[in-house]
């Protein structure tokens, strides 16, 4: 990464890989230790991709090349498939029989430590995760606050496999754990 970026990481790869595996559409995370290079996907002992997915901004013909070259697909997303931040980023709510678990917050830079958070709470029973609102977090945090909007944080939130349904606060203050009741199941509240 410091090669690459001419910086160190940020987060240690212990971190980066806990995160990225605590992620719902993650099915394994490999870490590569040797030099990369941009343009080809680095060889890994026991794994065979068949396609290479990239941003439409670095799409190019060296990875398309590569690609060819060994029978790979090479798939472009564009910016517009992107857009928005689906419902869907979070496991719709079961009757598994579980206790229901709230926990409430600002997750507006969500990291590791909230990851570590949801895995410990999630065992007490279905975890639903109220992040505050757009507003509420201004309130409580001043100016520049959130860094992101309270429906790209319930997705990122949502988007952690330990998380049954992330939801937005309509509450204001510090316990602010008044969900929209209609998006969830009355007896939640239980």
């Amino acid at each position: 990464m410091q090669k690459l970026a001419g910086q160190p990481p940020k987060f240690p790869l212990a971190e980066r890989t806990y995160f990225l595996n605590a992620v719902r559409y993650v099915s394994r995370v490999i870490p590569v230790k040797s030099p990369v290079n941009p343009d080809e996907l680095p060889t890994v002992e026991n794994f065979h991709p068949d396609v290479w997915v990239d941003l439409e901004s670095p799409s190019n013909k060296a990875r398309r090349a590569f690609c060819e070259e060994r029978g790979l697909t090479y798939h472009i997303v564009r910016g517009e498939e992107l857009r928005g931040f689906p419902e869907s980023a979070s496991v719709s709510p079961t009757n598994s029989g579980r206790k229901k678990v709230i926990v409430t917050g600002c997750y507006d830079w969500f990291h590791s430590g909230h990851v570590r958070f949801c895995e410990e709470v999630s065992t007490y029973g279905d975890l639903y995760l109220i992040v505050g609102h757009d507003a509420n977090i201004r309130l409580l945090k001043g100016e520049g606050h959130p860094l992101l909007t309270q429906d790209e944080r319930r997705y990122v939130a949502g988007s952690i496999k330990y998380v049954t349904q992330a939801l937005i606060s309509s509450g204001d203050g510090w316990l602010d754990a008044d969900p929209e009741i209609k998006k969830i199941k009355p007896d939640i509240t239980r």
